[in-house]
């Protein structure tokens, strides 16, 4: 069992904000690193009141709404903000509780913990991860401007007709246009393509139920085709190697270094379909 002075002591020495106040607000005690966040001296103790340490707003929340829930309750716990006396207002994670005597509350116990260091964390978190995301989005759309520009001079357009559609006998023709749905492709933020539906009545009414299957349907489309992409990125990848690899293989079998260049220089000819290359061996700088 700790006892009172035990437990004064490791309250006296805490970290963070630790208070008592009477039920009006007035503060009856509060430890030293409670003085320091707030930015007063044991002095001012008696003169404090929990207003002094709220901006206004939210001390007229504690008041007229926090307050009386507590009463209810017997303890609130929440992220807030603290004022200190200079006016520099810092977020805190601030718990509330009830002292009772002859089970009637008699005080509340205040303790904050200053979150400034956590959410400058928070945010620089958040701003690293924001320039991560908008790197892999250019790379994104990079590496598909390069895939796109191999097939088809830049583009894939495919369409399809069911089959099994039939349109309805009450469908009169109409001078409008079909009725069209386009939903981006996209992929971690970056457009890849486009899905089109279309619909020959001119009337037609897309349902959200209909609208979050497109979508879902679109979003598994990005996923599925990232995939090949990287499926082919990964095969080239290994012809390559596997090219570079025959081409060693062969030089490594040759006598002597002129067998050896040519023997490089005629197998990198073949695997990249040209009709000429050369080496040159040079000293010192080259301009």
């Amino acid at each position: 069992m700790v006892n009172e002075q035990v437990l004064a002591t490791i309250i006296h020495n805490h970290a963070d904000f630790i208070g008592v106040s009477d039920l009006q607000g007035q503060m009856l005690y509060l430890n030293p690193a409670g003085l320091k966040m707030i930015g007063a001296d044991s002095e001012l103790l008696p003169a404090l009141t929990v207003q002094d340490f709220y901006p206004p707003h939210e001390a007229s929340k504690l008041i007229h709404e926090i307050v009386p829930q507590i009463l209810l309750d017997g303890c609130w716990t929440a992220e807030s903000r603290m004022r200190k006396l200079d006016g520099l207002v810092m977020p805190v994670e601030q718990t509330i509780t009830i002292n009772y005597e002859e089970d009637e509350p008699v005080s509340f116990n205040i303790v904050m913990r200053d979150l400034s260091q956590a959410k400058l964390a928070e945010a620089e978190q958040e701003r690293l991860q924001a320039e991560i995301e908008e790197i892999y989005r250019r790379y994104v759309r990079g590496e598909w401007e390069q895939f796109l520009k191999k097939r088809l001079a830049g583009g894939i357009h495919l369409e399809y007709e069911n089959p099994d559609y039939q349109a309805e006998d009450n469908l009169k023709p109409d001078s409008r246009p079909p009725t069209s749905f386009r939903l981006p492709i996209s992929f971690r933020g970056q457009d890849i393509g486009m899905l089109s539906l279309q619909d020959l009545d001119p009337h037609r009414q897309w349902t959200d139920d209909e609208l979050t299957l497109v979508a879902a349907v679109a979003e598994q489309l990005a996923l599925t085709l990232e995939n090949l992409r990287l499926f082919e990125e990964t095969q080239q990848q290994a012809t390559r190697e596997r090219i570079a690899r025959q081409i060693t293989d062969k030089m490594r079998v040759t006598p002597d270094l002129e067998t050896i260049v040519n023997t490089g220089l005629a197998e990198l000819a073949k695997a990249l379909g040209v009709p000429h290359t050369y080496l040159k061996f040079t000293t010192g700088e080259t301009k």
